[in-house]
């Protein structure tokens, strides 16, 4: 029993130990970000696509103006 704790001890600080070691080697590549912003992006968001459909435009009409005078109960 006693020999079971020594080893597991034992293993407990070579695994400590090995993890101590690889994060020194993560920490040496650290990456500049850029945020310069209006040099490098512009202001306006890029214009709509329509992917090939004709825009749809409301238009008043006399035949609206009529159907409205119906809704509202006014003939």
């Amino acid at each position: 029993m006693k020999s079971t704790v020594v080893i597991l001890l034992m293993y407990l600080l070579l695994a400590v130990s090995c993890f101590a070691l690889g994060s020194e080697k993560t920490d040496s590549e650290v990456y500049e970000i850029d945020y310069r912003g209006p040099e490098t992006h512009n202001s306006r968001p890029p214009p709509e696509t329509l992917h090939g459909k004709t825009p749809y435009i409301h238009h008043k009409t006399s035949a609206a103006g009529s159907a409205g005078a119906l809704v509202g109960g006014q003939n």
